[in-house]
């Protein structure tokens, strides 16, 4: 598990304990994608290496959650009804501590070189496993 000395002085909002803080998205330069952990265990799969950190929440109906850089997921179109979140500036979410464990934690670990996911690899996963958009739906 990443301890306190190799993580980023930027990283300084995940909590270096255990239990979570609720924190404000858009603050730290990143968004959050939350998807249904039916969903998001398939597409970690199909991210494998290529996955930035992810956080599991099962507090409020289990759900994996991916960073992403702000704004990148503005325009995305994905199929409606499947549970995708897309979480920005105004929104809160629960980050786990360092040492977490329980109801909300590290699925993946922030390290120094990988927090973000890339937003277009993420949708491609997402598409991958919710299957594409039926015409009309936008």
């Amino acid at each position: 598990m990443d301890t306190d000395s190799n993580l980023r002085p930027e990283y300084g909002w995940i909590p270096v304990g255990p239990g979570f803080r609720m924190t404000a998205v858009g603050e730290h330069g990143w968004d959050i994608i939350g998807v249904p952990r039916i969903w998001g265990r398939r597409v970690l799969e199909s991210l494998g290496t290529d996955t930035g950190a992810v956080i599991e929440d099962t507090l409020g109906g289990p759900r994996l959650f991916w960073f992403i850089g702000c704004g990148r997921a503005a325009a995305w179109q994905l199929p409606q009804g499947q549970g995708v979140e897309v979480l920005g500036e105004g929104c809160r979410v629960a980050i786990p501590g360092r040492l977490s464990g329980g109801q909300v934690s590290w699925r993946v670990l922030p390290a120094p070189d990988r927090l973000l996911t890339d937003a277009a690899l993420l949708r491609a996963a997402l598409l991958a496993v919710l299957g594409p958009r039926p015409e009309g739906q936008r």
